[in-house]
């Protein structure tokens, strides 16, 4: 057991970068240190959204509701992360050879990554939970033998996040596999919607909408933790925690007794080709094809760039047929300004926009067959239309909904909506191009894992501090200035797009490989 424990912290230190904060290298410092502060601000953030939410419900009388809601919430957000992860990362890893070969049990090299996974969640869950605690106590006090309950939930939310989850990928990539449908995309939205699909349910069924409704609706805590608790109520939040352990000691003794059978699920055959088709096409088309095959083809890949896009076509067709609710403008008394509901419908857009892209990944994600892009008959222009259209098409869809919103919903007319629209794609274009040179500047072809790659990327990583710091100018820009700041912001994009462009001609990645 002690060989697991030192691993698993040996791991913690590498994935969050704290073992290079002391590198030599002055570049890995530097990256190490950049990640540490994104994941830092991140958290901050989502805690100062945790300490918030006790005020806003008890200004809208539903303080009742806070420990329900919270529970609920963290129980999404660590399920859809273990989706977003994939169930393959827990089986796998990126250091799946090296953990079989250690001085450990089979057991323990299995369930490594399920525990490595299980302490951080019950970690932040920890931090999450006391912050909300200690700001709901102060607005209401409630009987400290409460905290009993939160404690135990502590523990069982990511229990339960990482099992259900794990289990449902697990099903569908076997029924996949059966079925031999090899499509990680078509997989990978099948398993999120059917896993979310409860909480469109409970949405579509709460006759007062308001954005917590559905997720209180789902909460495993029924039960107001404001007062004193019931010895019936007791009873229950035991039965499930009992429930919730069998579950989970019975998913993952089943895994550990069929691993041999279950990871050849995750195993691609090679087909025998037998008949081949020559046929000829144009570069582009070639390329393009190419780029949505490579994307297509990884989970991770998709998983971490696809939210944006169907965030912004919820978002969209949510506004177009009235699902989604509008807000009493927000009244800044002191500079004399006011945000509307367009206003804050259209900043979503625009962070959907331009939040993340997958272009800031695409050419390190070729690794170490580099070499064979590098020796066709191609141009970097050619490439870089080829990865950038990747992006572009993602985020079409949704582009198109938020345009037609604009018009029939938002009530945009003249220089405003074409403004406004004319923000929206230059954006796209301008993140999607930033994406492509802050690549061709910090290439990356020699790593292990694809997650590493996507997410911890030194491109990656600096597109995502580009990409704040835009979303926050221009929306400054706008509420201060209104037309005139979209203009102003319109301005800022060619601009940063012209920057782009010249910074990427003056890269020799093709000779250079």
């Amino acid at each position: 057991m002690s060989n697991m424990i030192t691993l698993i912290r040996f791991r913690m230190r590498n994935q969050f970068q704290l073992s290079k904060l002391f590198d030599k290298d002055l570049a890995v410092k530097t990256h190490a240190v950049i990640t540490f502060i994104g994941y830092g601000i991140v958290f901050l953030l989502a805690l100062g959204y945790v300490a918030s939410v006790p005020i806003q419900m008890n200004l809208s009388n539903q303080l009742e509701s806070v420990n329900p809601y919270i529970i609920s919430l963290l129980f999404w957000v660590f399920s859809i992360w273990s989706l977003l992860s994939g169930v393959r990362s827990l089986l796998f890893g990126y250091d799946h050879e090296q953990v079989f070969v250690l001085p450990l049990d089979k057991w323990q090299a299995i369930l490594i990554n399920f525990i490595s996974k299980y302490i951080i969640q019950v970690i932040l869950c920890f931090i999450v939970l006391l912050v909300n605690e200690a700001v709901l106590f102060f607005i209401s006090p409630f009987p400290l033998e409460n905290l009993i309950i939160v404690f135990l939930f502590m523990f069982i939310i990511p229990l339960l996040s990482i099992i259900l989850s794990s289990c449902l990928a697990l099903v569908i990539r076997i029924v996949f596999y059966f079925l031999k449908i090899e499509n990680t995309m078509f997989e990978a939205i099948a398993t999120t919607l059917i896993f979310i699909s409860p909480l469109g349910i409970s949405y579509l069924s709460s006759k007062l909408f308001n954005p917590k409704s559905g997720i209180i609706e789902t909460s495993f805590l029924r039960h107001s933790l404001l007062y004193k608790i019931e010895s019936s109520e007791w009873l229950s939040i035991f039965i499930l925690i009992v429930l919730s352990i069998l579950l989970a000691s019975a998913f993952l003794s089943i895994l550990v007794i069929n691993y041999d059978r279950v990871i050849t699920v995750f195993i691609k055959k090679k087909a025998i080709v037998k008949k081949i088709n020559l046929t000829t096409t144009t570069k582009i088309r070639a390329l393009v094809k190419k780029e949505f095959s490579k994307y297509f083809s990884s989970f991770s890949y998709v998983s971490n760039t696809i939210l944006t896009p169907v965030a912004m076509l919820i978002v969209g067709f949510g506004l177009l047929f009235g699902f989604l609710p509008t807000f009493d403008d927000i009244e800044i008394s002191a500079l004399n300004l006011s945000i509307t509901s367009q206003s804050i419908y259209f900043f979503i857009f625009l962070i959907c926009t331009t939040l993340t892209t997958s272009t800031s990944c695409s050419f390190s994600f070729e690794g170490k067959n580099v070499w064979v892009v590098q020796s066709l008959p191609i141009s970097i222009k050619e490439l870089c239309i080829s990865k950038g259209i990747i992006n572009v098409s993602l985020l079409t869809p949704g582009l198109i909904i938020a345009i037609i919103d604009c018009w029939f919903v938002l009530n945009q007319r003249g220089l405003e909506f074409f403004s406004h629209i004319l923000l929206l794609v230059s954006s796209l274009i301008l993140i999607t191009l930033t994406g492509l040179f802050l690549n061709l500047k910090h290439l990356s072809f020699n790593w292990s894992s694809e997650m590493v790659v996507v997410k911890q990327s030194m491109s990656t990583i600096l597109t995502a501090v580009v990409s704040m710091i835009l979303i926050s100018i221009t929306a400054l820009l706008i509420i201060f200035l209104g037309t005139l700041g979209v203009l102003f912001a319109i301005l800022l994009a060619l601009f940063g797009t012209l920057v782009c462009l010249l910074g990427i001609r003056k890269i020799h990645y093709l000779q250079e490989g």
